[in-house]
């Protein structure tokens, strides 16, 4: 009967300590999760942060390689046409060039040497005429020093062996069949020795001998001649040179 009915004192003392082992194990077992709670929001926290700065860098890395992409693009686009210069010149470079055009030289007994590089047609000029001539005048050493094509209008003057270079009067009237005269349209290269120049005084003097002659005395002379035809008062309205 005794064992049925047990001390409630005793009983008590039993219990506690299970009691106080089962609060123990409880405060045991309920600190962990709020540990590993704060852990998690902490590692959260620095994800979160890692995230941000690495999705900024993303940003910033992906605007300098934009921005820099776009600085090639216009670096570039300024190199083209260079560089396509450059091909083309290089290219005409390899392209055989022109050479210059030659023509048969013939010697008059008078001593001028001729060369028709464009024979023109149409109606020769004959002494007394006021006619319309492109030319250009140069040096043996090439010294140009005169030139209509330089000042842009031709020069329009009367066929008068009064007051025209004899060489140049001779180029372009020539003297018989050997010697044809200037066309319209015609070109003629002209070797004028000195005697049919300025023979032994010096040309192309300043006016008033302000400065020095531009050709020496005794020099030979090379005329590059374009007969355009007969002065017309429509086709130019400035006034003539008129030698008497």
């Amino acid at each position: 009967m005794a064992i049925l009915q047990p001390n409630p004192s005793a009983l008590l003392q039993m219990l506690r300590p299970a009691r106080s082992s089962s609060v123990a194990v409880g405060n045991a077992n309920a600190n962990p999760p709020m540990q590993q709670h704060q852990q998690q929001q902490q590692q959260y926290e620095t994800m979160r942060l890692v995230m941000g700065r690495r999705e900024a860098s993303m940003f910033a890395l992906t605007s300098l390689l934009l921005s820099g992409g776009v600085r090639l693009a216009a670096a570039a686009e300024e190199e083209a046409p260079l560089q396509q210069l450059q091909e083309t010149q290089q290219a005409e470079e390899l392209q055989p060039q022109p050479q210059a055009q030659e023509c048969e030289w013939k010697v008059m007994e008078s001593g001028l040497s001729f060369c028709d590089l464009v024979v023109g047609t149409g109606t020769a000029p004959v002494k007394g005429n006021v006619i319309r001539l492109h030319y250009q005048g140069r040096r043996e050493d090439g010294f140009v020093f005169d030139s209509s094509y330089d000042r842009g209008e031709p020069f329009s003057f009367q066929l008068n062996s009064a007051g025209v270079m004899k060489g140049i009067y001779e180029a372009i009237l020539g003297s018989g069949d050997e010697f044809p005269p200037m066309r319209p349209g015609g070109k003629r290269k002209v070797r004028v020795p000195p005697e049919l120049g300025f023979g032994k005084n010096p040309g192309m003097c300043p006016r008033f001998w302000s400065g020095p002659c531009t050709v020496p005395a005794n020099s030979v002379l090379l005329y590059d001649l374009e007969y355009l035809g007969l002065w017309k008062f429509e086709d130019d309205t400035r006034p003539f040179h008129l030698f008497t």
